[in-house]
């Protein structure tokens, strides 16, 4: 065995490494929180007043078409594999 790189490993050692790798980890997942909050959180530069109520608007109107639009294209596509009477 190569001897001359290897050090004693004891309990103190065990955990003062155990402790340095939790800190390294709590470090990480901050880091991780971080980014994540920066790319998927809500922007800092609020619109207020009639450009924000027009904006949610849009934005609604957006979501309303899309399910119009899905329902639609379902019932067509039920309506390929319904017998008709």
């Amino acid at each position: 065995m190569n001897e001359l790189n290897r050090e004693k490993i004891t309990f103190e050692w065990i955990i003062l490494e155990k402790e340095r790798k939790l800190q390294e980890i709590r470090q990480v997942k901050e880091n991780i929180h971080l980014i994540a909050g920066e790319m998927l959180g809500p922007k800092q530069d609020k619109i207020r007043g009639i450009e924000g109520v027009m904006s949610k608007l849009s934005y609604g109107l957006a979501i309303f078409d899309g399910i119009k639009m899905g329902i639609g294209i379902m019932r067509r596509f039920r309506s390929f594999f319904v017998k008709k009477r």
